[in-house]
C-alpha cells in the first residue's frame, strides 16, 4: 500500500526530492496510523464479525465417522 501511495502522490501533486525518501515517509505514516488502528479497530470489529457469521465445524467421533453404532 505503500508503494501505491507514493505512486498516486507523484501523479497528483507531485514528489519534492526523491522517490526512496517519500516511500519511506509513506512507510512510516503507515506504521502510525494504520497499524494502530487495525489492532485497536479492524481487526477486533472483523474477527466479531467472522465468528458470528461462520460457524466452527464440529468434528465428528470416530464411531459416527465410521458409521458404527456405538455399543
Amino acid at each position: 500500500m505503500s508503494a501505491y501511495g507514493v505512486i498516486l502522490t507523484s501523479i497528483t501533486a507531485g514528489i519534492d526530492g526523491s522517490i526512496f525518501t517519500a516511500y519511506l515517509k509513506t512507510v512510516g505514516l503507515n506504521i502510525i496510523v494504520a497499524l494502530p488502528a487495525q489492532l485497536l479497530v479492524v481487526g477486533p470489529i472483523s474477527r466479531d464479525l467472522l465468528t458470528r457469521y461462520i460457524k466452527p465445524s464440529v468434528q465428528k467421533g470416530r464411531d459416527q465417522c465410521l458409521n458404527r453404532q456405538p455399543g
